[in-house]
């Protein structure tokens, strides 16, 4: 995430959201509930982290994933009010519900 978004995405989430943080493994977004990357919990953060200063994830809302995997991701619908990711250019996820994913792993932009 832009260092200069991070203030008014964190004023914009209630305590009681749900927050992923796609890609997040080298700078996880603290305020996420899951981190879904390749990466695992242990080795996190090797970039920093970004967000508040506690962590709201946890080993157990690490999903370690293929990002370019084509299958739904492991959650149910709407189950997220909000989705973050450092490098989001690839990647859209519809919030309406649908498990849409969109992402073009393998061709240049």
């Amino acid at each position: 995430m832009l260092v200069e978004n991070i203030d008014k995405v964190l004023s914009i989430i209630k305590p009681t959201d749900n927050v992923l943080d796609i890609g997040g493994w080298a700078m996880p977004f603290n305020r996420a509930n899951y981190v879904l990357d390749i990466g695992n919990h242990e080795t996190r953060g090797i970039f920093g982290s970004q967000g508040s200063v506690e962590e709201h994830f946890s080993r157990d809302t690490w999903i370690i994933r293929d990002l370019c995997d084509k299958t739904p991701y492991p959650f149910p619908d709407k189950f997220f009010d909000y989705v973050t990711g450092l490098s989001l250019g690839l990647f859209k996820m519809a919030l309406d519900g649908s498990k849409t994913v969109n992402l073009n792993c393998h061709d240049p932009l």
